[in-house]
């Protein structure tokens, strides 16, 4: 009988409730985030925002974005790689130029 009444205690007593969590360690633990989610809710970490923003150099020719802080060497690779025909003045028109 005590058995049962283990498993009894287990089942809920309406089929539109939900049996609760007892007091084990995974039910603390699962506390314990819960409680740390809501401490530290501060938004996501994303940084593409960031990302998006840094990337402000721009080839006119096929819209591929680069990080502003891309040195001449690696622009001129990709003009000279991607665009051998166009200049690399046609490619990034606005290279050098302070905003």
């Amino acid at each position: 009988t005590l058995l049962f009444t283990r498993f009894r205690t287990l089942r809920p007593s309406h089929p539109n409730t939900q049996p609760t969590m007892g007091r084990t360690n995974a039910c603390r633990a699962q506390q314990k985030r819960e409680r740390n989610m809501k401490a530290n809710a501060k938004g996501g970490t994303s940084q593409k925002k960031t990302n998006e923003a840094a990337a402000n150099i721009i080839c006119s020719v096929c819209r591929s974005s680069f990080m502003c802080t891309s040195s001449e060497a690696s622009l001129r690779d990709h003009s000279d790689n991607k665009h051998p025909k166009m200049s690399f003045a046609q490619c990034f028109p606005t290279f050098g130029q302070s905003s």
